[in-house]
């Protein structure tokens, strides 16, 4: 899933799959654009009858994704097969070192797009922030959209904000 006019960044900075998680998966790696440069990602989860196909998963503090002053623009689709669950969109999560962020500066536009895998399971969510943050800029705007999985499971959210360490804001 790319929306029209975006030119999608696909398989760059990994560190590592869980089951058949799509690239990219950002861990132990940054994906930053200086000045006003554009940083666009995309990712499909991997068709796995196992659970955590996320199509972008930005894991921890060592993880971000940000920009000094352009948009940004994330954009992921989950994956899964069967009753395969938990395929989040768009993961953003503290790994256990400290959080993960999608960060823009400046009049950068953020924009985080998820759609949860279209399985049987439960917790197939659009876009799943734990103890991590979305941060806008100082006049940019923050977008984030998030549809649940079309699923017959259970909490199938299209945005989950979870944890009070976690937090979507613009200055």
């Amino acid at each position: 899933f790319v929306p029209p006019g975006f030119s999608p960044l696909h398989g760059a900075f990994h560190r590592g799959l869980q089951n058949d998680q799509a690239l990219p998966q950002v861990g132990v790696h940054y994906i930053t654009a200086g000045g006003n440069g554009t940083v666009t990602v995309t990712g499909t989860g991997g068709a796995s009858t196992g659970d955590s196909n996320y199509g972008v998963n930005v894991v921890n503090s060592e993880s971000q994704i940000t920009s000094e002053g352009g948009n940004i623009t994330v954009i992921g689709q989950g994956g899964g097969l069967g009753t395969s669950g938990s395929n989040h969109g768009v993961r953003i999560t503290n790994g256990g070192n400290g959080p993960g962020k999608i960060k823009a500066t400046g009049n950068g536009t953020l924009t985080v797009i998820g759609v949860g895998g279209g399985v049987n399971g439960n917790n197939n969510l659009g876009v799943h922030l734990w103890s991590a943050s979305i941060e806008g800029g100082t006049t940019g705007l923050v977008k984030v959209s998030g549809t649940g999985g079309n699923s017959t499971g259970d909490n199938n959210y299209g945005v989950q904000v979870s944890n009070t360490n976690s937090t979507i804001t613009s200055s």
